[in-house]
């Protein structure tokens, strides 16, 4: 085997093995974001697996801070750190190369960048108070370097055959780019829902307090200062706030079964010519996947492992859309043309 052949093997699988580390980045960071989201669990219903007492109703048991926390949230700045590392080892062997050293340097220094924000919750800075939109905008970042180096890794692999340039790969980009804008405006509503304090009002399905669309307080629901995180402490939502945000994320859920599940279908069916039919079919299984464990998280009353299950599989839809858009844009495909030894 050659030298330039040896070199890109390494770097396929580095980039590979960052992207499988960031994956777990993902999982570890849903997992603290709902066990310590039993902060401010009103009394009416079970939250993430345990009843907790209060006052009438009204007041709110003071829950774990990121400062006392167990496993959960100490191992994660761990994860990230040797996430960095090989981060920095994605960009020293890209910078090897003598052919379009760029091509190889641009994704790991976005997602080295990326990283500091994935981290900014874990530096202790807000006095053991994390405001949500800190929470908010570390899971956008770990999607956002998990999307990255995925599409490095499709870019680099040689294992099978993508779609060519075609009229049907034209008229999907824009499509492609949608259904990604909507899976991350639902990834936000559902971090909102764990962050904000809103808990889960609605433990029935489709139903919720037994109406289809209950009395509910959208403007205390998405309060700015509440995002924020200003004011001498972060309450948790009334019952009316908290449902506003817990039935937009339901709509917004139906809003992408109905969308990506028309594409993922529309692909399956006229794609085997590009050889992108199983695209659409691992779409299809992995949103029926998350739409089946997000009733779950509802009517079990949102135990840990469901809704934990909920967001790795979320993260899965993303990773099939970003192979998705790498392979209806042939241009990223662009033979790679080696550099002479």
């Amino acid at each position: 085997m050659n030298h330039v052949a040896t070199r890109a093997k390494i770097f396929f699988y580095t980039a590979l093995a960052t992207a499988l580390l960031a994956y777990a980045a993902v999982v570890v960071n849903a997992y603290a974001r709902v066990s310590l989201a039993r902060v401010g669990c009103p009394v009416w219903y079970d939250c993430y697996g345990s009843t907790l007492e209060t006052n009438e109703g009204q007041a709110l048991i003071p829950g774990p801070t990121y400062a006392n926390t167990p496993w959960q949230a100490k191992v994660h700045p761990f994860l990230v750190a040797a996430l960095a590392i090989l981060v920095i080892r994605l960009f020293v062997l890209g910078r090897r190369w003598d052919a379009q050293p760029n091509r190889r340097r641009v994704v790991p220094t976005i997602a080295f960048m990326l990283l500091f924000v994935v981290v900014l919750p874990d530096v202790p800075i807000f006095g053991g108070k994390v405001p949500p939109w800190a929470t908010v905008a570390q899971l956008v970042a770990t999607l956002s370097v998990l999307a990255l180096l995925w599409w490095l890794v499709m870019r680099e692999q040689r294992f099978w055959k993508s779609g060519e340039e075609s009229p049907l790969t034209g008229r999907l980009r824009p499509r492609v780019i949608l259904a990604l804008a909507l899976i991350g405006a639902e990834t936000l509503l559902g971090a909102w829902l764990n962050v904000g304090q809103a808990g889960l009002p609605c433990v029935e399905y489709p139903t919720c307090h037994g109406e289809w669309w209950p009395p509910m307080d959208m403007a205390a629901g998405f309060n700015l200062d509440q995002f924020l995180g200003r004011g001498a402490a972060i309450t948790a939502m009334s019952l009316d706030a908290s449902t506003a945000v817990h039935m937009v994320h339901r709509v917004g859920a139906l809003v992408v079964l109905l969308y990506v599940g028309w594409l993922a279908c529309h692909i399956f069916l006229v794609g085997l010519e590009n050889h992108l039919c199983r695209y659409g079919l691992w779409i299809m299984v992995v949103l029926l996947a998350i739409i089946s464990l997000g009733i779950m998280a509802v009517v079990m009353r949102s135990p840990i492992p469901i809704v934990v299950g909920h967001s790795a599989v979320s993260a899965l839809l993303l990773l099939a859309l970003v192979t998705l858009y790498h392979s209806v844009f042939p241009a990223a495909r662009a033979d790679r043309k080696e550099p002479k030894t």
